[in-house]
């Protein structure tokens, strides 16, 4: 990883802008944001209390390493795909902002991506 990834990460999940993540935004990096029943339950889960100096086992580090890296490379597909989308001949951020805004809203919320996502035949489910 690069320094660029880790300072991309780190601002993605800044919530207060410091450039730091304090627990809350790393909270919002290791629990699920689709399974609000999973989440739940994982925060309710009691803490272990760990010395300055304890590690956590070697499975959870791997674990946790992984998720940093799949964060990472989202990151950077995400990004590439903008750069891809910005150098296509004839895009428009304002017409790209407005297929989604199907009714002039004003806004994009879950109705009107449902409706553009069907409008491209990517069906969406619950």
């Amino acid at each position: 990883m690069t320094e660029a990834d880790c300072y991309y990460l780190v601002k993605f999940f800044d919530s207060d802008l410091d450039g730091r993540l304090h627990y809350p935004d790393f909270m919002q990096i290791i629990l699920p944001c689709a399974n609000s029943r999973l989440r739940a339950q994982a925060t309710q889960r009691p803490n272990m209390m760990c010395g300055r100096y304890d590690y956590l086992t070697l499975d959870v580090e791997k674990e946790l390493a992984e998720l940093v890296l799949m964060e990472i490379k989202l990151h950077r597909d995400s990004e590439e795909l903008k750069q891809e989308l910005e150098a296509t001949k004839g895009f428009s951020k304002k017409a790209a902002y407005e297929s989604i805004d199907d009714v002039s809203l004003t806004y994009i919320d879950q109705k009107n991506l449902e409706r553009f996502f069907n409008a491209q035949r990517r069906r969406t489910t619950d």
